[in-house]
């Protein structure tokens, strides 16, 4: 596979797993609309392009997928088996509409368990608190609530407004 040149690489984990951000220079993960990575007081980590998970105990790689500006959100006292993604989505043609758009993917498998978009922009979101008994995760901002409900099956995952 030809690399193209890599301008940045993040390396966050849990519990399980450690992942691997490359970041081209030109992005490679493109959409029908503009993604910016959330500038957000929440506890993140911006990625963009390939992301990569390795399984912590043998090394293997689990997955690997490309993927637009995202902002990861960290739970680090929480052994979630998901990532919670979230980007600023911005028309290409009228670019005052803008919009959040949430993504939940499957740690172990990088499959898409849950997404969401055209969601109300909210400049200033605050707090992003997890209630495992509950089954939500509850992001807050300064003007809107966002609720992600899940369950133990896979696919269970929604976002509410």
């Amino acid at each position: 596979e030809l690399l193209l040149p890599i301008g940045t690489i993040r390396v966050f984990t849990d519990q399980s797993r450690c992942f691997v951000n490359l970041q081209r220079h030109t992005p490679t993960a493109t959409t029908s609309h503009f993604n910016q990575a959330l500038n957000s007081q929440m506890p993140g980590i911006s990625v963009r392009d390939d992301l990569y998970a390795f399984d912590r105990t043998t090394n293997e790689l689990l997955w690997k997928r490309s993927v637009p500006n995202r902002r990861i959100l960290q739970f680090p006292d929480c052994n979630l088996p998901f990532l919670v993604m979230m980007s600023h989505v911005k028309d290409r043609v009228n670019n005052s509409l803008e919009s959040l758009a949430i993504e939940v993917i499957d740690s172990q498998s990088g499959m898409t368990i849950g997404y969401r978009e055209n969601l109300t922009y909210d400049r200033q979101l605050l707090t992003a608190h997890y209630d495992g008994e509950r089954g939500q995760i509850r992001i807050r901002g300064l003007t809107s609530d966002i609720e992600l409900r899940f369950g133990p099956a896979v696919g269970q995952t929604q976002a509410v407004r």
